[in-house]
């Protein structure tokens, strides 16, 4: 999302021969950008530095971040595109930030030439495995320093200038929802995994879950015995009738021998 324009100088705030020389001070302007998270997580944010004419200058610019009370210097991160820069930010939850992009005066070559870069800055949420939303507060300043020129200037040689920007939206509080990350399968699949033949490495087939029978039913076996029995009963009774022996002649055991019945 846009958030507002900036202005990045160091240079006289009049040409040098117009004027009493009080007038032709050099004026040095970076872009104040105060950002309150007050989601009740940490914010993952990317700032996005766009610059045409001239372009950003990494080697000409820093980076200035306040969380803890305490800066921290770096560096604009280059994209593929060279009009874009990158800054990335995690502010924890229901805390306040300050990022500062300014002209890096502690080189010779910056502070005593002259630098103008104009453009404008982008917010949004980084990639993120949780789908949440972050609830932020963004006020963007210029803050700027007028002084002779002369890094050994007097005290009353100096003077500064605030003011505020307008934000693209035309109000302070934006809403960003993080892209989601989809988790990683935890197994390939199979179609990617290749076959090794040369046996340097054995890759062991998939284990199969055996399949388990259903558990039978007690109720079901004794119905089953109670008509095999009905059956075996039946069939005596038909024996009977027809006046059928339950040992066929030639079962029948010979005098002196004992009776064996079957087998």
């Amino acid at each position: 999302m846009l958030v507002s324009t900036f202005e990045l100088l160091v240079k006289p705030i009049t040409p040098p021969d117009a004027g009493p020389a009080a007038l032709a001070r050099k004026v040095v302007q970076g872009y104040f950008l105060t950002i309150a998270n007050t989601s009740n997580v940490p914010a993952s944010l990317r700032l996005t530095f766009a610059a045409t004419t001239p372009e950003l200058n990494i080697g000409s610019t820093i980076v200035i971040r306040d969380i803890t009370g305490g800066n921290e210097f770096g560096d604009l991160v280059p994209t593929g595109d060279p009009k874009r820069l990158n800054y990335n930010i995690t502010i924890p939850a229901n805390d306040t930030a300050l990022v500062i992009l300014q002209p890096d005066v502690t080189r010779p070559e910056v502070r005593d030439g002259e630098l103008e870069v104009r453009g404008y800055v982008e917010i949004n949420a980084n990639p993120s495995f949780i789908r949440t939303t972050y609830e932020l507060l963004v006020t963007p300043e210029h803050r700027g320093t007028f002084f002779s020129g002369s890094a050994t200037a007097p005290a009353t040689d100096i003077d500064q200038l605030v003011y505020s920007l307008p934000t693209a939206t035309g109000k302070s509080q934006y809403s960003l929802t993080p892209a989601l990350i989809p988790f990683p399968l935890p197994i390939p699949p199979k179609s990617i995994v290749k076959d090794v033949t040369d046996g340097s490495v054995v890759v062991p087939p998939p284990s199969k879950v055996p399949e388990v029978p259903p558990n039978p039913n007690p109720l079901d076996n004794i119905q089953a015995m109670l008509l095999m029995m009905a059956q075996r009963i039946e069939g005596l009774e038909s024996l009977v009738t027809q006046g059928q022996a339950f040992i066929q002649p030639s079962e029948r055991p010979a005098v002196g021998m004992p009776a064996r019945n079957g087998n």
